[in-house]
């Protein structure tokens, strides 16, 4: 499980490093590009599977700094970078927004024209996107609304603020207190944390251009990381994340593909009973706030066309969008067996892994139709595991198996040394 997840940890960055590797070479005119940019993704997929291990290894149990640094300092330190990130953002952002940089993107607008929409009480989905400037020369935007209701809400504040791609600045600080608060050491969720948007440059990208695929795997893997790793949780708390987790899922299509995992993974943590109560608050959750918008306008629920993405490989691969999702589905499926009272970290890389299902299948058929390999497009969309696989190889690294065993133990970090209570 630690090797391939460290492997799929690579993925979005593909889509980056092709994009800018073969037009930076395109522009230096050198024959082979496309050849020049393979290579330079290899080596990017050696080195960045290189500097996570030792990365894991170090922070493993026995691992120490040379020099101890207090938790305070820790978040310090994770607050000047986020202080750096802002800066960055507020100089790329607008240059990303007006096609100078990447360009342009059309997802923040996509959230802030549905949500404004929604403000006014008018359909959200009966909206396109517009992006003014080089991205609507291009023809980059004019899409339909592809985020789910749940999005809408979620990013609601964030749009009134002014713009829903702030929200990153909060959500992403937020993850790393929820861990800090989950026994992992402050230590080593701000290094990961930071290590992630650095050694996966695609999620840095997304955070400095406005994206929010990001932001909605972090929506998802809250609830899910704090039902994996809290020690003691109330029915009533258990009842809010459920409630959340609902929310969350009605973001985009593709995180319903984990719930036979989550289901499994409560199940096991707190009981059958438990699990289906959970569970249908969870999918009251979602119908609550997915079923209005698609009552109010059926036709124009538009979040639907993301079938499209894989529909149209039907000539190579027939029903794809429809065979696909049910490959993935019935792998998560596959995996609640396989899974069965085995530690938490697998069930995190088993959904990232979920996750990567259609993303990797796209790539497939999209080199098939091309005849070249192509991660351009899909591989992108491989951030909605990458935190999944991230903190379950993390989880693999630096606490043994006998210690992360679901239902078995409370699994407590002082400093770098890990000690179990039974429960």
């Amino acid at each position: 499980m630690k090797q391939l997840g460290l492997l799929a940890l690579v993925i979005p960055s593909l889509s980056l490093l092709q994009r800018y590797g073969e037009r930076f070479f395109n522009v230096l005119d050198i024959p082979s590009a496309s050849t020049f940019t393979l290579f330079l993704m290899l080596l990017y997929i050696v080195i960045a599977i290189g500097i996570w291990h030792r990365l894991f290894s170090y922070l493993s149990v026995g691992g120490h700094l040379s020099a101890p640094v207090s938790s305070r300092s820790w978040w310090i330190i994770f607050v000047a970078a986020m202080l750096f990130i802002v800066c960055l953002f507020s100089v790329i952002y607008p240059l990303a927004t007006a096609g100078v940089f990447g360009g342009g993107s059309d997802r923040d607008e996509a959230l802030n024209i549905a949500v404004e929409a929604l403000f006014s009480g008018n359909l959200p989905y009966r909206e396109v996107t517009y992006v003014p400037g080089k991205p609507h020369e291009l023809g980059l935007d004019g899409n339909p609304i592809s985020p789910m209701p749940g999005a809408l809400l979620l990013s609601a504040p964030f749009v009134a603020m002014g713009n829903s791609a702030y929200q990153i600045f909060f959500w992403l600080p937020l993850l790393v207190f929820v861990l800090s608060r989950l026994h992992v050491p402050v230590k080593h969720a701000v290094l990961v944390t930071l290590a992630s948007l650095i050694l996966c440059p695609a999620l840095l990208h997304e955070s400095l251009t406005g994206g929010d695929l990001l932001v909605n795997m972090i929506w998802v893997f809250i609830p899910v990381v704090i039902l994996a790793r809290a020690s003691s949780l109330s029915l009533p708390v258990l009842i809010m994340l459920a409630i959340f987790f609902g929310v969350a899922l009605s973001s985009r299509l593709n995180f319903l593909l984990v719930t036979p995992l989550v289901a499994c993974l409560i199940n096991q943590r707190f009981g059958l009973s438990r699990a289906i109560v959970l569970s249908s608050v969870g999918v009251v959750s979602y119908v609550a706030v997915t079923l209005p918008f698609y009552l109010w306008d059926p036709e124009g629920f538009s979040p639907l066309h993301a079938y499209s993405k894989l529909g149209r490989f039907d000539g190579i691969l027939p029903g794809a969008g429809i065979v696909i999702p049910l490959l993935a589905g019935t792998l998560s499926v596959a995996f609640t067996v396989f899974l069965r009272s085995k530690p938490v970290a697998d069930h995190l890389v088993a959904m990232g892994v979920v996750l990567l299902v259609p993303v990797m299948a796209g790539t497939v058929l999209m080199g098939i139709q091309y005849h070249r390999i192509d991660f351009m497009e899909f591989a992108w969309y491989a951030i909605s595991g990458a935190y999944f696989l991230l903190w379950g190889v993390y989880s693999r690294y630096v606490v043994s198996e006998a210690e992360v065993l679901v239902n078995t133990n409370d699994i407590r970090f002082s400093g770098t040394e890990c000690c179990v209570r039974a429960n």
